[in-house]
């Protein structure tokens, strides 16, 4: 099960992991037993699994015939174990929650997170009704019980934030995020309230791009940066119906700079405060 360093933990080997561990479990079988099967050293199947070390697509199909996957899902892994080298993995449309499992694996893994979201408090620090009006507002291309199942999914993810280890979390947002009254002026003053919260822990800092600014390297949209202790980096872009990451190191460096540049021209972590505090109590008032 030789592959190169290269795809080893990428988005695309996690992913495969994560697919092959899913049909190991659907079949009942552990690990070990699993590798006994295929004649080889029970890690080779765990190393697989996290993407710490990804099969070749021969590899792939033997697992997949000990775990007896057939029909499309079986030729879905094999693509997966095919595509497992390619350094940028885009899914559209309905496929994207599929990335999820994969997002949650960095964020786990994380030692720190970048999020900017010019317009919008970043997930990891929503509120569940907040949360809800901004996929509520997807214009019908999620329905309630959708909407109802991503959300709960979301607020699990904040468990990291709140672990014994967190990851170091600084969200960019602009002003106007503060500003909009997303759910009404009653939603988005719980939301501005439990984002005070947050950043009364050490781990957690949320600075706000004033909008006086003007033109803003920050309006150029959403992107999330992971960093590892002992691995590089890895961008995500999330969109409307396309999520799309990203690790090829040159690339991955021009967000890095980016967000250099982005944090230079929001206000300090003192200053973002109070602008939260202001807007806080302007919405609260418009709730009376």
């Amino acid at each position: 099960m030789n592959r190169s360093r290269q795809a080893a933990k990428s988005p695309r080997a996690r992913a495969l992991g994560s697919a092959l561990a899913e049909a190991r479990k659907a079949a009942d079988l552990t690990q070990r037993a699993t590798a006994i099967r295929l004649g080889v050293h029970h890690t080779r199947i765990a190393r697989a699994e996290t993407g710490a070390q990804p099969p070749s697509v021969e590899d792939t199909a033997g697992i997949l015939g000990v775990l007896q996957v057939t029909g499309e899902r079986r030729s879905e892994i094999l693509a997966m174990a095919r595509d497992v080298h390619r350094g940028t993995w885009t899914v559209t449309g309905a496929g994207v929650p599929k990335q999820l499992t994969t997002l949650v694996d960095y964020e786990a893994d994380a030692c720190s997170m970048t999020v900017v979201t010019p317009l919008l408090i970043p997930g990891l620090l929503q509120t569940r009704p907040y949360a809800h009006a901004i996929m509520s507002a997807a214009g019908g291309l999620l329905d309630d019980t959708v909407i109802g199942a991503r959300v709960m999914y979301r607020m699990g993810r904040q468990d990291i934030l709140r672990s014994a280890e967190p990851p170091t979390f600084t969200s960019v947002l602009t002003e106007w995020a503060l500003q909009s009254p997303v759910g009404g002026h009653a939603t988005m003053a719980e939301q501005l309230a439990r984002l005070t919260e947050w950043m009364r822990h050490d781990h957690i800092d949320v600075r706000v791009v004033p909008a006086a600014i003007g033109a803003s390297l920050s309006s150029a949209g959403n992107f999330s940066i992971y960093e590892f202790s002992k691995a590089t980096p890895v961008v995500h872009l999330e969109h409307i119906s396309a999520s799309v990451f990203v690790d090829d190191v040159r690339e991955v460096a021009d967000f890095v700079a980016a967000r250099e540049t982005i944090l230079s021209e929001t206000r300090s972590s003192a200053e973002s405060a109070a602008l939260i505090e202001h807007y806080l109590s302007y919405h609260r008032k418009a709730t009376r």
